[in-house]
């Protein structure tokens, strides 16, 4: 029976309050301790979200004794409780160090009999102080975390920590829940209670990740899963889906779940299915998503599932995914795709958006049926079903309203008409010139497209010189133009941006200056990939405003520029390379900046094309 999981650790734990059971009294989560503020100020917040949940305990006379050292026994009979551990028969033989009569003996037991706490053939030390390695490695293991194994620990724990330890106490350094001091995590420092409320309320937000976001899944046997750095329990009804069946397509995916109050996982609300996933199948059990599901993978099977919100199609074009006996609230193509939907599989909104169009098939067999196909124009549809004419009472309404009937006698085909012309959207530099193009797409009624010539009006303030539009602006512009043969007009909008892509760290978008001393000031810079892979000529203007709005760049000195030239001119700094500079790759620049007043600035960084050669 597999134990190794904090269930309760989180929710149903205590911070014991005593050394006895029966002298402990659990505080109300209104309930104040007296003496606080003996505390120091970086616990107070974790006793208090603690307590707010009623998991601390406190002492008959409503102290919480911060700096009391927690002992070994302590946590037994804390992990005891957590995880609801059974007693262990009275025949097994318990530590050498520890009476039968103790209160917390039962605990130990165990504890030490799944391993949690050392090796049950050793004495168990109960009133020895845990350290801070003990008590990270020991909640590591209950809850199965795991981190990336690049964390490198302090030069001065790295020889300290136990061997047995070191990917634990890793994994916790990595997932925020050990800090130390920047030089030192203090591992072998005994533990005080306010340190576990800390570390405690580290564990819980933590392990509260995958019901805030998507977390990656890794299906670990047959009654749990991980998700990002821990393993969590998961309920009957999701065994169908999350088990070893599924593995292969599963492993890899990301998932949003719903917790528990044990932290089981209860529910799935979003799921991903990743592009690298191909040629398998997944069997729901007849299981309910919550949520929405988004499918980057190709040639799939799905069965047997039920998703109340939306499965979104995305990536590259798909050449098969089939659904089998599936309930679909939204099924929206974000490209094409070949979709087959058999069994007794419903979806009650189809939506192909015209660059889905082009390539997509749906193919309804069995019972499979839609209820709504919402496309650009009604007359799609009968290219995009396969043999509408057979399965037209498959589908219910077409953009809402119900699908014209056939007209009786003469012939079925028709002539194809044009519908719209397919919108066009391109990103240019600042002063770029743009041909316009002479001719667009126009999407026919049996699903084909041509091309037609069309004549562009451009927007106000814009000039077209022999086909041609320069734009020194960044912005987006908007062409209206008239298609030959067609009644809408064609759509097309000019994206103007600069080349390279600038952004203020978040730590440094204003400085807090104090009078005649230095601050450090950085920024990055990148191409923006939908225009070019390099930029030449590259160079910064640099200014500084108060808070009133005063450009106050004539009062900044600058240092600490490295091999950059830095030239002040007028109302702003120039940082420049020598010689000519390319940005291909983003890069980061920091310089040291001082101020004749002491205030808080803003800075404005701006790329200019420069060349002090």
């Amino acid at each position: 029976m597999n134990r190794k999981w904090l269930l309760g650790a989180t929710i149903g734990i205590t911070l014991l309050g005593s050394g006895y059971p029966l002298a402990a009294h659990a505080q109300a989560a209104s309930a104040s301790y007296h003496d606080l503020d003996t505390a120091s100020k970086w616990a107070l917040d974790s006793i208090r979200f603690l307590n707010e949940r009623g998991i601390t305990q406190g002492y008959v006379n409503q102290s919480y004794q911060p700096h009391k050292l927690v002992t070994r026994q302590e946590v037994a009979a804390l992990l005891a409780r957590a995880l609801k551990l059974p007693a262990i028969p009275s025949g097994l033989a318990g530590p050498s160090d520890m009476s039968p009569a103790s209160w917390s003996y039962a605990s130990v037991q165990a504890v030490r009999n799944l391993g949690l706490m050392g090796d049950p053939s050793e004495p168990f030390r109960p009133l020895e102080p845990v350290t801070r390695e003990e008590l990270v490695s020991i909640f590591a293991q209950a809850t199965g975390a795991q981190g990336s194994g690049q964390t490198t620990l302090p030069e001065m724990d790295a020889g300290e920590v136990d061997p047995a330890n070191r990917q634990k106490v890793e994994a916790s350094v990595e997932l925020g829940l050990l800090q130390g001091d920047g030089s030192t995590l203090d591992l072998s420092k005994p533990t005080e209670r306010q340190e576990v409320a800390v570390i405690l309320t580290r564990l819980m937000q933590a392990l509260g990740g995958p019901a805030d976001k998507e977390a990656v899944l890794t299906v670990v046997g047959t009654d749990k899963v991980r998700l990002g750095a821990f393993e969590y329990p998961m309920t009957d009804e999701l065994k169908s889906l999350l088990g070893s069946a599924n593995a292969e397509l599963l492993n890899g995916a990301t998932i949003k779940v719903k917790l528990g109050d044990d932290y089981r996982i209860e529910q799935i609300v979003d799921m991903t299915i990743p592009a690298s996933k191909h040629d398998l199948e997944l069997d729901g059990g007849q299981l309910r998503i919550a949520g929405n599901l988004k499918i980057l993978g190709d040639n799939l099977t799905l069965k047997n599932l039920h998703v109340d919100g939306s499965v979104v199609v995305q990536g590259d074009a798909k050449s098969s995914l089939a659904f089998e006996n599936v309930g679909i609230g939204t099924l929206e193509l974000g490209t094409a795709a070949r979709l087959t939907l058999s069994g007794d599989s419903k979806v009650a909104s189809l939506r192909i958006p015209d660059e889905a169009v082009e390539g997509t098939q749906v193919v309804l067999q069995d019972e499979g049926a839609i209820d709504d196909i919402v496309v650009p124009d009604k007359l799609l549809v009968p290219a995009l079903v396969k043999d509408y004419g057979v399965n037209r009472g498959k589908v219910r309404l077409i953009n809402g309203q119900p699908p014209e009937q056939p007209a009786t006698g003469g012939s079925s085909s028709s002539q194809p008409v044009m519908l719209y012309a397919v919108p066009i959207g391109t990103v240019q530099p600042v002063g770029g010139s743009y041909k316009l193009p002479d001719q667009v797409s126009v999407r026919m009624s049996n699903g084909t497209s041509v091309d037609k010539s069309v004549v562009w009006t451009p927007p106000e303030g814009v000039e077209i010189r022999n086909g041609e539009v320069r734009l020194s602006a960044p912005a987006v512009y908007s062409f209206s133009g008239a298609v030959e043969g067609l009644s809408a007009a064609a759509e097309l909008k000019i994206d103007v941006r600069f080349p390279l892509k600038l952004s203020l760290s978040p730590a440094y978008q204003t400085v807090s200056a104090v009078a005649g001393q230095t601050a450090t000031f950085a920024f990055s810079a990148a191409p923006d990939t939908d225009l070019t892979a390099s930029v030449s000529d590259v160079a910064y203007q640099l200014q500084w405003f108060d808070g009133s709005g005063v450009n106050r760049t004539s009062e900044v000195q600058l240092s600490d520029v490295g091999s950059m030239h830095a030239s002040r001119t007028g109302s702003y700094w120039i940082l420049s390379y020598t010689g000519s500079h390319a940005v291909a790759a983003p890069e980061t620049l920091s310089v040291g900046v001082a101020f004749d007043e002491a205030g808080t600035y803003t800075a404005q960084v701006t790329a200019i094309q420069y060349n002090p050669q």
